[in-house]
């Protein structure tokens, strides 16, 4: 069921806008799986800075879709790891702002083409080190497969068993539905797109959940409520070459 939650003024007796101001800053950030939350800074980071240097057993391979995020002040990154040497993560991109060992680190993984067939496995998004709620307005999935996609398909692949859901918890709640098929992201409001494939490429199946376009308003995230948004994949899924979820929105300017 879409919109299963509250509705109206929000919790502060406020009503909430549709859309930010375009200046405010913008925030893009992956579903992870959250293998790994304890790990610290153990030497501060530098603006431009590619390397970080972390506590012993933080778990880092540089494995394919191995991601590290860094919560501090409101502001964060999240980078790919592109290799490991002992203690020290080389990230795919310079850092954008000054970081203080007192950072949050999380490792984790975008990659949500596992098995969850019989343990379920959550990727989320929660607000940990922030005082500014959140406002996503976009919900984006990417599969890349070896079979053509269509509506009668998850993605690429057969229809699934039990699905893949989405939920926003802790604060206003509701569910964004459950997903067997392309078909239920298309009549749950998503715009679905099956990319003709480029010679020797691969099949792709985009995803888009255009929250203002569907709902008419922006999904808010409160930092005091712990918000978060988690996408639980409960089959095997391990066939898709490559399925990642990304949420897209800004900065209120509400703290």
């Amino acid at each position: 069921m879409i919109g299963n939650g509250q509705v109206g003024a929000n919790k502060k007796g406020k009503i909430d806008v549709f859309v930010n101001d375009q200046t405010n800053p913008l925030f893009q950030n992956f579903l992870i799986d959250e293998q790994k939350t304890d790990i610290t800074l153990t030497s501060p980071v530098s603006k431009n800075d590619e390397i970080v240097s972390v506590s012993a057993g933080h778990g880092f391979t540089g494995a394919d879709g191995e991601y590290i995020t860094i919560y501090e002040n409101n502001r964060w990154i999240q980078s790919k790891v592109v290799s490991v040497s002992t203690d020290d993560i080389e990230l795919d991109e310079p850092v954008a702002f000054d970081i203080t060992t007192n950072a949050v680190v999380i490792r984790g993984s975008n990659l949500l083409n596992v098995d969850g067939s019989t343990d379920e496995v959550d990727f989320s998004f929660k607000l940990r080190d922030y005082t500014i709620p959140i406002d996503i307005s976009k919900i984006i999935i990417l599969a890349i497969h070896t079979a053509e996609g269509d509506y009668t398909k998850f993605t690429g692949i057969a229809a699934l068993t039990k699905g893949i859901w989405f939920r926003k918890e802790n604060g206003i709640d509701f569910n964004l539905g459950n997903y067997i098929n392309n078909q239920d992201f298309r009549l749950k409001g998503a715009e679905v797109d099956f990319p003709d494939k480029a010679p020797a490429g691969s099949y792709a199946t985009e995803i888009v959940f255009d929250m203002v376009k569907i709902f008419g308003q922006v999904m808010r995230f409160y930092p005091e409520d712990n918000d978060t948004f988690k996408g639980t994949v409960r089959d095997a899924l391990q066939t898709i070459s490559s399925l990642q979820v990304a949420l897209i929105g800004s900065y209120t300017d509400e703290s």
